[in-house]
């Protein structure tokens, strides 16, 4: 395509799948991304699935932007997908346990959807979620340290997967640590996910694993270039 005399190139977007968690950051910038990375992005969202159905007949906090045409087309699309998790939902189910402790039900619905999906980077389907109490604790050194990239520690982590609060950074750091390959946003911001480069596989050093499943996870991480 030519704009102004310009020949324009294509614009490569960074492959991992988007996983949007606001309403109204994915009503503002959903027309911006790119139709494949919309095809197979993921709504986790706080929003029940009736007032998607029937926009017009429940008030919230969502409703005008759920009464949108295209908007409400756009999430009928995703539950017709299986891609679309309604956080609201989920809390009108009774808490599930999992290794004895209590886990809101809207994960335990994404870990099992996330194992159903293919990744194209690794070339194999999502691991679960790490939804185990210990594993976030055993990765935490101190009680009072965040895990610095994401800015959120242990009992964060915990507390987001006990009570499904959606915090931005909390999700993000649980999608990640089993799938480095999925990325959790608010926004879509064109800049940010453009593919700057090819993604490099990196085995890590296990030499200071503390156990086996440890070396696993830390062996199957991704370093990406553009972070």
């Amino acid at each position: 395509a030519r704009n102004g005399g310009i020949k324009k190139e294509p614009v490569s977007f960074n492959p991992r799948r988007v996983t949007f968690i606001s309403v109204y950051g994915l009503f503002q910038t959903w027309r911006q991304c790119p139709p494949t990375s919309l095809y197979n992005a993921i709504f986790i969202l706080p929003v029940k699935k009736k007032w998607i159905e029937a926009p017009f007949k429940y008030g919230h906090q969502y409703s005008d932007l759920l009464q949108n045409q295209e908007f409400n087309h756009l999430l009928r699309w995703k539950l017709s997908q299986r891609l679309l998790f309604c956080a609201c939902d989920a809390e009108d189910v009774s808490l599930q346990v999992n290794d004895a402790y209590m886990v809101a039900t809207l994960w335990h619905q994404v870990s099992a959807r996330l194992q159903e999906l293919y990744d194209p980077i690794r070339r194999r389907r999502y691991d679960p979620l790490f939804l185990d109490e210990h594993h976030w604790l055993a990765h935490t050194p101190l009680p009072h340290r965040s895990f610095s990239r994401y800015e959120v520690n242990a009992e964060d982590i915990i507390n987001e997967l006990y009570f499904a609060q959606l915090k931005y950074k909390c999700v993000q750091r649980i999608l990640v640590e089993s799938n480095p390959t999925l990325r959790a946003i608010t926004h879509f911001q064109v800049e940010q996910h453009v593919d700057v480069g090819p993604i490099v596989y990196t085995p890590l050093d296990l030499s200071s694993c503390d156990s086996a499943a440890d070396a696993t996870r830390r062996n199957r991480d991704f370093v990406f270039v553009d972070e």
